[in-house]
């Protein structure tokens, strides 16, 4: 059965997101350790577009998150690289 012109499907984009973490666990005496802890999010720096949005009724407009068939940038498309050091005792 062929689908009708107005019924017609869209595809969203694929996310491509790498996270990746690093812990480094420093012995200072018997009962106190530091722990070092490196955190990369979205490590190859990929884009991530949202999805298209299919509504007409908001056509003329051109805002992030309006327009219709303009895809935009999804939140945390940049590279994070986060840093911690705790004292575990």
């Amino acid at each position: 059965m062929a689908m009708a012109s107005s019924e017609a499907a869209l595809r969203v984009a694929r996310t491509n997101t790498a996270n990746f973490n690093l812990v480094k666990n420093i012995k200072v005496t018997e009962r106190v350790n530091i722990q070092f802890h490196t955190a990369f999010l979205n490590v190859f720096n990929h884009p991530n577009f949202g999805s298209v949005d299919p509504y007409l009724d908001d056509a003329g407009y051109t805002s992030e998150t309006t327009g219709f068939g303009i895809p935009s940038l999804s939140s945390g498309g940049n590279r994070v690289i986060k840093f911690g050091l705790k004292i575990l005792f």
